[in-house]
């Protein structure tokens, strides 16, 4: 039903992104710097600073928290899994080392994540 009601939603302001669609990839990287919806199940945690959550689909989204504080207080990590929508503005990242380049989404507010059937982010996962 989530999944159902993103498709169906009319186009507004941000695009919808659904990162199971084969064309997800290059979408994300058309709308850099414009602001998209991704849907997506949430998969690896990786802790740190920042800490990467990644958004599953034919190719996953890191999706980055430089404030661990937020990270705690989005409840992401109980939703693995799951899917969830991510507003946001998609950047290009460089690693400097390999210099690999790839789009990631930063959240800085903990309403930019909806979970299934919850309309923000206070309310604990199942």
């Amino acid at each position: 039903r989530f999944v159902d009601e993103f498709r169906a939603l009319p186009a507004g302001a941000a695009e919808p992104i659904d990162l199971s669609h084969e064309d997800a990839a290059q979408k994300l990287e058309d709308a850099v710097g414009r602001q998209v919806e991704v849907l997506a199940t949430v998969g690896k945690i990786y802790a740190g600073h920042p800490t990467r959550v990644m958004l599953e689909g034919r190719r996953d989204l890191p999706v980055i928290f430089f404030d661990r504080q937020l990270f705690e207080q989005s409840h992401i990590a109980a939703w693995q899994g799951e899917f969830v929508v991510i507003h946001g503005t998609p950047r290009i990242y460089e690693n400097k080392k390999t210099h690999r380049r790839q789009v990631e989404v930063v959240v800085d507010r903990v309403d930019q994540i909806r979970f299934l059937g919850l309309p923000r982010t206070q309310a604990p996962a199942p």
